[in-house]
């Protein structure tokens, strides 16, 4: 496997259906959003894809242009149903998203009546990526997207899910200001995965040896929040060196494996996560990087 890395930078991505968003073709055919990410990390999925780098979930529907209707119609029609074929094939996409190491997003839609509304519901506002193109033999072809995270993504009813089990993150106190200084002047935090083979989630967990949860990603997520929408895997190291403020000055953690329960840092690397977990508020909040070099 190529290194992948996993970058959290915290922004927006703005998406709506009056704009045309720059595309490329991936090597599965269906466009992939262009950006600062020189190769972004495009997981085929069902009928379509995940890319990591973007957060984006797309997937392309067809339909055939009815010759027997006067054209503007016929076309109108096609792009239409094409639309409609798109919305079915980015459900099925869905599905196989994984959220965290043992569960993907089939597995809460399948128990949870609430989560499967819900992702409906999200599917259904789906935009379109670039525009309709009309295929030989007379189809019509379109790319739909949605996001992962934010408002308009599928994070929020996922996670309404999965925290029902788990018990409610104690709040925070004012940490020493020492601490906080320290936190302020991050430019970033990155997790080293190299070697681990660890499949892209949306909201990793980080352990120690004894599999003690040290950090919960998903326990920061907040439905509305800007920052979980710019969390971002890519191939090349070189996506991130390019930025000086990324760059600046990290705090670099080693994960060594994954496990059912999560991903597992090294010995040496502990009591940085503990302490980052102290801070981590501070960090999201000023919308500092996270990045996971795999």
């Amino acid at each position: 496997m190529k290194p992948i890395l996993v970058c959290m930078a915290l922004a927006i991505v703005v998406m709506a259906p009056q704009v045309t968003i720059p595309v490329r073709e991936a090597p599965i055919g269906i466009p992939v959003r262009e950006g600062p990410v020189a190769a972004p990390v495009i997981q085929p999925t069902g009928p379509g894809q995940v890319d990591w780098s973007y957060q984006a979930i797309q997937a392309r529907g067809m339909s055939v242009i009815d010759t027997a209707l006067p054209l503007a119609q016929a076309k109108a029609m096609a792009i239409r149903g094409a639309k409609l074929d798109a919305q079915r094939n980015l459900l099925e996409t869905i599905k196989g998203v994984r959220i965290v190491s043992e569960t993907r997003v089939e597995d809460l839609m399948t128990k949870s009546d609430y989560v499967h509304s819900r992702v409906d519901g999200v599917v259904k506002g789906a935009v379109m990526v670039g525009e309709p193109r009309e295929t030989r033999g007379g189809w019509i072809e379109v790319v739909m997207e949605i996001p992962l995270y934010g408002k308009a993504g599928i994070a929020p009813p996922l996670v309404d899910e999965i925290m029902k089990s788990k018990p409610p993150r104690e709040p925070r106190g004012t940490i020493p200001a020492k601490d906080r200084e320290t936190v302020e002047a991050l430019s970033s935090v990155v997790f080293d995965l190299s070697g681990t083979n660890i499949e892209p989630q949306m909201f990793p967990a980080l352990l120690d040896s004894s599999g003690n949860i040290l950090l919960d990603m998903i326990q920061y997520y907040q439905a509305g929040s800007e920052a979980f929408e710019k969390l971002r895997y890519v191939k090349s190291i070189e996506d991130v060196l390019r930025d000086p403020e990324l760059r600046s000055n990290p705090l670099v953690i080693k994960v060594i494996e994954a496990t059912k329960q999560g991903w597992v840092v090294a010995q040496k690397d502990v009591k940085k996560v503990s302490w980052l977990e102290k801070g981590i508020d501070i960090l999201l909040k000023l919308g500092k990087a996270i990045m996971m070099f795999l």
